[in-house]
Order: structure tokens, then sequence, then C-alpha cells
């Protein structure tokens, strides 16, 4: 994991190898409602491409935390519950 330098000084780009599942917004929910509103998942994360977070100037240190925690422990490969058979 690590923090790029952006191009607007007041927000903070998080660039991760993994790529994103599609459990992954699933998991920021249930990770006490840590749905996009003071970050943006800029690239998709999809077929391998970096993923990069962009949290704004006003986002709170707990919620940078939070998304890292749930990023780390993120598995791509899980399918979510309702797909599997």
């Amino acid at each position: 994991m690590s923090f790029l330098s952006g191009t607007v000084p007041e927000r903070q780009y998080f660039q991760g190898e993994k790529v994103f599942g599609p459990t992954f917004n699933d998991e920021l929910e249930a990770s006490g409602g840590l749905v996009p509103g003071h970050y943006t998942q800029i690239s998709p994360g999809l077929q391998g491409s970096p993923v990069t977070i962009e949290f704004f100037e006003d986002t709170p240190p707990d919620v940078i935390d939070g998304v890292l925690a749930v990023y780390d422990a993120h598995d791509p490969t899980k399918v979510p519950q309702t797909q599997q058979h």
C-alpha cells in the first residue's frame, strides 16, 4: 500500500496492487457504513490494473483507516453470497 501525491494538494491518493472484487463495496458497508462519501475509487482495479482511491480533504482519519483496513483484508476472488451455488 502506498499514498501518492495528488494533483490537488488537499486530497490524498492511495494506490494498491490488489484489484477490487465483487464484494468490496459490501465489505465497506459491513464495516460501519464506509460507503463513498469522503472518497472515490478512481481506478476500478480490474484486469490487474492498480487500484487508486482518492480521499477528499474532509475525509476523517478514521474513515481513511477503515477503508484501508477493509482493502487490506479484502479477498478479490470472493463471490457474493447471492451468487454462490
